[in-house]
């Protein structure tokens, strides 16, 4: 989300089977409120070496990308 705003919607329960392709980058200007919203909708299996049994929503973000300088005023 950016300022509040849904800008990509993904389902977790399959990200492994998908292969989005992001050819044009999200372009978020400096000042804006980057968050990330998600929805457990049921708990899976414990984690590998987490110690404990399943049970539990965990969420768990990365989020990338690179600052650059504005281009001249057009």
């Amino acid at each position: 989300m950016v300022d509040g705003r849904t800008v990509l919607t993904v389902a977790l329960a399959n990200f492994r089977d998908l292969d989005y392709h992001m050819v044009s980058p999200i372009e978020v200007s400096a000042g804006r409120v980057i968050s990330l919203r998600t929805n457990c909708r049921r708990a899976g299996t414990a984690l590998d070496g987490a110690g404990g049994g399943g049970g539990q929503c965990r969420d768990f973000a990365l989020l990338n990308g690179y600052t650059r300088s504005a281009g001249p005023a057009v």
